[in-house]
């Protein structure tokens, strides 16, 4: 039973809507009422604080805690809830999730719940989307089912050549080509040095992969300079005469 001080400060703290206060006052304070408490961490649309309520009040009303955080969109605690929420239902916050378009929770909730039914196309559609080279990366790197294909080339749209070099280096692909053109286009000889040593220590296919057709890419490279030479000489040429 709650003293007559902390039954005024409830009330207190119920009357200012203040989700946070709701939370730890509930958490702390033995007899608290915790449904009322509960109304207004709801009703305050905090996703932080329906998360930490449902995980740490005993008691809490799971689903509508739940269905709280989803209206919110906040992409961070619909990934929270779904992993550490005993009963949540990962399904609608998943929906919730890619609703969302965070591409670095759909990341994690893929890399998470890969092998439990997660929807890995549709959380891979918004990573792609998002044009980040790095969730690309991770979510082809870690996540199982996920076409690496298609997500490399979104890494080489974005033109990011750190994230380039990484994916070739580390994923077994059906082509290099445009990862080794963005790759080739903003760096410099020694950075295509560098990176050429690091494949070939690879001591793979992929390795031997990568070497030939950057082999093949700069060759041709060298040929279209050569011949565009060739273009300007013979008009100068032709303009002397």
């Amino acid at each position: 039973m709650l003293s007559i001080l902390n039954r005024l400060c409830q009330r207190r703290i119920i009357k200012s809507g203040n989700a946070k206060y709701c939370y730890r006052f509930a958490r702390n304070v033995e007899g608290a009422d915790i449904k009322a408490l509960e109304e207004v961490v709801m009703k305050s649309g905090d996703a932080e604080y329906c998360y930490y309520f449902a995980q740490f009040i005993p008691g809490a009303d799971i689903k509508a805690l739940e269905e709280a955080v989803i209206k919110s969109g906040n992409a961070k605690y619909c990934y929270l809830f779904a992993r550490d929420i005993i009963g949540a239902d990962k399904k609608a916050l998943e929906e919730a999730l890619i609703k969302s378009g965070n591409a670095d929770y759909c990341c994690y909730f893929a890399n998470k719940f890969e092998l439990k039914g997660a929807d890995i196309k549709a959380l891979e559609e918004v990573v792609i989307k998002s044009g980040d080279a790095e969730c690309c990366f991770y979510f082809a790197q870690k996540v199982f089912g996920a076409n690496k294909e298609e997500l490399c080339d979104a890494i080489a749209e974005s033109g990011d050549t750190k994230y380039c070099k990484k994916a070739a280096l580390n994923l077994d692909l059906s082509d290099y080509g445009k990862l080794l053109d963005v790759i080739i286009e903003n760096s410099s000889s020694m950075e295509l040095n560098k990176f050429a040593d690091k494949a070939i220590e690879l001591y793979s296919e992929r390795g031997e992969e990568i070497i030939k057709t950057l082999k093949n890419k700069l060759y041709a490279k060298y040929q279209k300079r050569e011949e565009t030479k060739s273009q300007s000489f013979g008009t100068s040429e032709e303009l002397e005469k």
